[in-house]
């Protein structure tokens, strides 16, 4: 999540929409009042060494803020995931409800996400299952591999969580209506920078790839989920594929 009290907007997070790398562009071009907070400290490096600032105004200690990202640039890389950071008021995946309630009230109109296909977050989730520890020490990509996904895959059906990544509810006030900008990951490089131009950023700060993986957009979900886990998908995910306007298999 990142508030810009600098530009007026308010961005919120959702699971596995490319949330990290906005959050890293949108740092370069916040102000020293804005709320930027957590990313994993891996990303949390590459978005300083991009000119962004670091994760700040997220605990309400700021010489502990400050003192997390010094500790970050001085260890070895493969130390980092072991540090630890202050403890967090504002929470990267926060929900618009619990944004207002800390706020007093929204702070600003001007709010927008990120969403995605529903059956491309799930792969983009089952990839990063089980890799994402090493990511953390190293930062290479998550290489696909089919068997691993289709494995994972099975196990968030068999244990329920394959609801994980619906974030609509994150977007929701206390009313239950969403009054926010959605931005499609599908065509995301284009309307970010639409988006910037509207709110007076110029040029469009540039848009990294963080965490890098399977390019789950580009898989035939006919050819990872069986019909029964694409019918049941499509139940869990009905609102999000109504909303955001994506076809069901």
């Amino acid at each position: 999540m990142i508030y810009s009290k600098k530009n007026d907007f308010l961005f919120i997070k959702g699971r596995k929409v490319a949330g990290t790398s906005v959050e890293m562009a949108l740092a370069t071009v916040c102000g020293p009042e804005d709320i930027i907070t957590l990313i994993t400290p891996i990303d949390e490096l590459e978005r300083l060494r991009l000119g962004g600032r670091g994760a700040q105004n997220y605990c309400g200690d700021p010489a502990a803020e400050r003192a997390y990202l010094e500790k970050l640039a001085k260890a070895d890389v493969s130390d980092i995931a072991d540090i630890d950071s202050p403890r967090a008021k504002f929470r990267g995946h926060m929900w618009l409800r619990e944004v207002k309630l800390l706020c007093n009230g929204l702070p600003t109109d001007r709010i927008f996400c990120v969403e995605r296909c529903p059956y491309a977050k799930i792969i983009s989730s089952a990839n990063m299952s089980g890799r994402f520890e090493q990511y953390k020490r190293d930062g290479q990509p998550m290489e696909l591999n089919i068997g691993h996904l289709v494995r994972v895959i099975e196990n968030k059906f068999e244990y329920e969580t394959i609801g994980e990544t619906r974030n609509i509810n994150q977007y929701r006030d206390a009313n239950g209506d969403m009054r926010l900008r959605v931005l499609r990951y599908e065509s995301l490089t284009e309307q970010f920078a639409q988006l910037m131009a509207e709110y007076g950023i110029s040029p469009a700060p540039i848009l990294p790839h963080a965490k890098q993986g399977a390019n789950s957009s580009a898989l035939d979900p006919r050819t990872i989920f069986t019909r029964q886990q694409l019918d049941k998908i499509n139940e869990i995910y009905a609102e999000e594929f109504d909303a955001f306007g994506y076809e069901r298999l």
